[in-house]
């Protein structure tokens, strides 16, 4: 146990990835995903969240020309299962959705009610 736990702080501080502790943090994200819909874990929930942050900071540093563990198939991989790598990005565009979601059926119930209303002023 302590020397996981070792092991892994070693891979955050030192930029060593193994790929079996990839592979179980990875599917220990998909298990997150499975039970909150998104993969946006948070930092304090460690040491997932640690991690998920990680990979974050690795595809900012990736995209930068910085050589990173996370390679092109590990991109891949998280991307497959709806992967953000810019979170408040897109916790804000989700939430528009929403909104504009929750607009367009306020608005047909309203038109609903209107035409409603007209047919009872009707009678």
């Amino acid at each position: 146990f302590v020397v996981d736990k070792v092991d892994y702080w070693i891979s955050i501080y030192f930029d060593i990835d193994k790929g079996t502790e990839w592979e179980d943090m990875f599917n220990k994200l998909m298990a997150y995903k499975e039970n909150h819909g998104d993969c946006n874990v948070p930092q304090k929930w460690k040491p997932l969240g640690s991690w998920v942050n990680r990979q974050r900071k690795q595809y900012k540093k990736k995209q930068n020309g910085v050589k990173v563990s996370l390679s092109d198939q590990r991109v891949e991989k998280l991307e497959a299962i709806g992967f953000s790598w810019g979170k408040k990005k897109d916790v804000w565009n989700d939430r528009f959705k929403e909104l504009k979601q929750f607009w367009t059926e306020v608005c047909s119930l309203k038109q609903d009610f209107q035409t409603l209303f007209v047919s009872f002023q009707v009678l």
